[in-house]
């Protein structure tokens, strides 16, 4: 019985939509793609309005969490200041340490005027030369009447006054010549390479004793003189130079024998008696030979054995060639040096 029912209700239902009413167009069914379209659409719509609604309620928690963030900025600056740290230090390098030098060694220009001094460190603490002193030590050791220094003196003579400097502690060390650019080839002052000095207070006899010592040094003693000869060279070698200022090389031992002495004074004493045509006071006249070596007078102090080389000729009563005034000061001049000879003869 129901399925009678629902037949007769499919049978007048089709029925009822065919008889429209005069005048009015027949309503057509939509198409299926028609419909899928607008339901399409009209989801569309639905998720754009879904996605701003989500955009908008996004940017509302951005601005909430914005007020939330400048609120607690607000709070934090409300507070106490945070504390200020300060940057780490730069850390510089280690300063170089100084170089270990030697004490200062005052050194002069003789016979300068003004004098020149300067007070040199020579040497490095382990002995080897200090070099930055070579340049003012070369300018005290220049060359006679010149004011700048034509060369540079050799380095090993920064170790060698070092070396005599340590030996007389508190002496200042003056050079008498240095650098000679006149010299003759084979001369080491040419080349820079010799130094003559003195040290203040010190005899020049124990200067070149201490000195002979040192290793590859040349050392020149010179009694009738006022300077110590050194010099850098390949071995050690020591000479005594009995010649006075002036004079040719007188090489011998030093001090002269008591016979050279002798021999000397007895030449003197002759000299003497003849040039001033009197006995001599001095007690050696009355023994005095006939024929006396020949030997200057003036360079008493230096005379050598008879057959040495002898610089001048005893002058002879009739010498014509050089007045009495002359003589007799040459003379004095050797007994007074040979009044000095006599203290230092053993």
């Amino acid at each position: 019985m129901v399925w009678l029912a629902f037949a007769l209700i499919a049978a007048i239902c089709p029925r009822v939509d065919a008889q429209a009413e005069p005048g009015t167009a027949p309503v057509e069914a939509p198409d299926e793609a028609e419909t899928d379209a607008e339901e399409s659409d009209a989801e569309e719509s639905d998720a754009e309005e879904s996605d701003a609604q989500e955009n908008d309620a996004e940017e509302s928690d951005a601005d909430n969490n914005e007020g939330d963030v400048e609120g607690d900025n607000e709070a934090e600056s409300s507070g106490p200041p945070a504390p200020t740290l300060n940057p780490a230090p730069t850390l510089s390098p280690a300063p170089t340490p100084p170089p270990c030098l030697s004490a200062p060694v005052t050194i002069q220009r003789a016979h300068s005027h003004p004098l020149e001094s300067i007070a040199l460190r020579l040497t490095h603490c382990d002995g080897s030369p200090n070099l930055a002193a070579l340049r003012p030590l070369s300018t005290l050791g220049r060359a006679a009447r010149t004011q700048r220094a034509a060369a540079r003196l050799h380095r090993g003579l920064l170790t060698r006054l070092q070396a005599i400097a340590n030996q007389f502690p508190g002496r200042a060390i003056a050079i008498v010549s240095g650098h000679r650019p006149r010299a003759r080839r084979t001369s080491r002052h040419r080349h820079g390479r010799a130094l003559d000095i003195r040290v203040e207070g010190v005899h020049r006899r124990d200067v070149s004793e201490f000195a002979r010592g040192l290793a590859d040094t040349g050392v020149g003693y010179y009694p009738n003189s006022t300077f110590t000869h050194v010099d850098v060279r390949g071995r050690a070698q020591y000479w005594v130079d009995r010649s006075a200022p002036g004079q040719r090389p007188d090489y011998g031992p030093w001090p002269p024998s008591r016979d050279v002495t002798n021999q000397v004074r007895e030449a003197i004493a002759a000299a003497t008696t003849r040039a001033f045509g009197g006995p001599s006071s001095s007690p050696a006249s009355t023994t005095a030979p006939a024929t006396a070596p020949a030997t200057a007078p003036h360079a008493a102090a230096s005379a050598s054995a008879p057959d040495a080389n002898a610089a001048l000729v005893v002058p002879e009563a009739s010498d014509e060639s050089r007045p009495p005034g002359d003589v007799r000061d040459d003379a004095f001049a050797a007994l007074e040096a040979l009044r000095a000879l006599d203290l230092r003869t053993p």
